[in-house]
């Protein structure tokens, strides 16, 4: 097969511009960043699923090598300035629990809301895992142990519930909130 080379630029433009080879062509909105939202991940026996009208999510747990995770997307790079919190109508031992995991592989672990402002970073050498602070003292010891800076992002926004608490256990977590954001609304 012969090609022949054509030298007609109307038609370089078109060809291009069909195929997003030429800048400035493009028209129309710009699609709007992913709003937050929830899934869910299970393993062993775990279930999970929303309680009708969005009111709350349901987490069991029947046995020690079953847990559940609500996963949280399109979150942001950065920690929240506020608390993340949620509800639960069952607790204890530390689940159900947020989990939230840093790229340079430390994280926070906190509590619910009703149970006390408790949070432990772990994975961080300056810092003594296993003590207990506020988010903000949270926030303010990574800041000096220079665990969370400069190109340190968020990579997971996690709330588990696992066999920690005892089993079987039915964990009922509403009023979950992320950097400002209700995602327990439908």
């Amino acid at each position: 097969m012969r090609l022949t080379r054509i030298h007609r630029r109307p038609h370089f433009l078109i060809l291009a511009a069909a195929m997003g080879g030429v800048a400035g062509f493009a028209a129309g909105p710009v699609a709007a960043a992913p709003t937050m939202n929830v899934s869910f991940y299970t393993q062993g026996a775990s279930t999970a699923q929303w309680l009708p009208n969005h009111s709350a999510i349901q987490v069991t747990v029947p046995n020690s090598s079953s847990y559940g995770i609500i996963v949280v997307h399109h979150f942001p790079s950065i920690l929240p300035t506020t608390e993340p919190s949620f509800t639960t109508d069952t607790y204890s031992s530390g689940s159900p629990r947020w989990y939230i995991q840093l790229s340079n592989g430390s994280y926070l672990f906190g509590y619910p809301s009703q149970y006390s402002d408790y949070w432990n970073v772990e994975g961080c050498g300056a810092i003594d895992a296993g003590t207990g602070y506020t988010y903000a003292d949270a926030l303010a010891a990574l800041s000096t142990a220079e665990c969370y800076g400069s190109g340190v992002t968020v990579t997971g926004v996690y709330i588990v519930s696992d066999s920690s608490q005892g089993y079987p256990a039915t964990n009922d977590i509403s009023a979950i909130q992320y950097d400002n954001v209700d995602l327990t609304t439908s």
